[in-house]
């Protein structure tokens, strides 16, 4: 049993407080010697947020994800207590990583950055009309472009599994004899890769923008990505539109002649292990 608990322990002997799925197909899912105590309530442990803090039994494992394959601390009986008494440093910590993650766009240079939550991003049809072999040259020769990316319902599926994430904006006047919009989108992409390789282990990642993937100089497309589960993928091509973004965020998004702007939406969820 944790030696940390809630002082008010009204939840002893309630049946909000326990549940066990005996049925289930991986019960019991840890080793335990007690099946009829095992408690199934927190099937995915609220914990595993805080990292090294949850104090539970764990590893890392090689490629730095950590493992709680040893630790029974959320599905013992006693332990209820001990997890619904951490859910304000749950809190406080997803805070404090929100504020971090701002932080650390703004210091790699992004104009803005806006932490954005209740996300139900819509992939609409209208803005993928010019993704065709006629409209863009870039059709079919990329995993970020159709159709590498998979169809518009495949894109909604995608992002459909994420409802908070970070929305950046580059900046940039112009100078009149000097148009340099594809460098100009490199830059802001190269600031979004720089992001991503520091966001670390925590979160699960879906990342948005304009302008094409960066993370490679030559797309392997049609052989398989070589890093699919950060490559940078097209707002365009997944219908989203970026006005309705912006103007959600409180961020300018206009079209001037002095002024060019370059998003990017990080779509983002914790890591979640049992």
């Amino acid at each position: 049993m944790c030696g940390k608990i809630q002082e008010n322990e009204v939840w002893r002997d309630k049946k909000y407080a326990f549940f066990n799925h005996g049925e289930c197909e991986a019960f019991p899912c840890h080793t335990t010697d007690d099946s009829d105590n095992f408690n199934c309530l927190f099937c995915y442990c609220p914990l595993y947020f805080l990292g090294g803090e949850c104090g539970g039994m764990f590893n890392y494992l090689p490629n730095g994800v950590k493992n709680c394959a040893p630790c029974t601390i959320p599905h013992e009986r006693e332990n209820y207590g001990y997890i619904a008494g951490r859910f304000k440093d749950i809190a406080l910590k997803l805070n404090r990583n929100v504020n971090e993650l701002v932080n650390k766009a703004l210091f790699i240079g992004f104009t803005n950055a806006v932490w954005m939550e209740g996300l139900k991003l819509e992939c609409e049809a209208r803005l993928r009309e010019h993704c065709n072999p006629e409209g863009c040259l870039n059709y079919g020769n990329n995993w970020v472009c159709p159709p590498g990316c998979g169809s518009l319902e495949e894109c909604a599926e995608k992002v459909g599994g994420f409802v908070k994430g970070l929305l950046l904006q580059s900046v940039s006047k112009l100078d009149p004899l000097f148009e340099d919009y594809k460098g100009l989108n490199r830059e802001h992409n190269l600031r979004l890769r720089k992001f991503i390789e520091m966001s670390g282990n925590e979160w699960n990642i879906l990342a948005l923008t304009s302008g094409g993937c960066v993370f490679c100089d030559t797309c392997a497309y049609p052989d398989p990505c070589v890093k699919p589960d950060i490559r940078m993928n097209s707002l365009s091509a997944y219908g989203i539109d970026v006005g309705k973004l912006c103007e959600r965020a409180g961020l300018e998004y206009s079209f001037r002649p002095d002024r060019v702007y370059y998003v990017a939406l990080v779509l983002m969820k914790e890591q979640t292990h049992d």
